[in-house]
């Protein structure tokens, strides 16, 4: 309790406006026709992320994603 009297808040929150971030990733690959084997020669990865509070998280963020999205097998 404060010296004043207790603490009291109230809030509410409708979801809007949302935050919004988008991100381009692209990528120069080499493929093997015999075997249909891909390498990933370049990737580039572009953010719009707003306002960046942590850019070290950010960073992390988008090497994470890139790693994941490059280690992704299709078929």
């Amino acid at each position: 309790m404060l010296a004043e009297g207790p603490l009291v808040a109230h809030g509410s929150h409708d979801g809007t406006p949302r935050s919004l971030a988008f991100t381009v990733h692209g990528a120069r690959v080499a493929v093997h026709r015999p075997t249909g084997e891909v390498r990933v020669l370049h990737s580039v990865q572009a953010v719009d992320a707003g306002t960046v509070l942590n850019p070290e998280q950010l960073r992390g963020q988008v090497e994470g994603g890139a790693a994941q999205a490059s280690t992704t097998t299709v078929g």
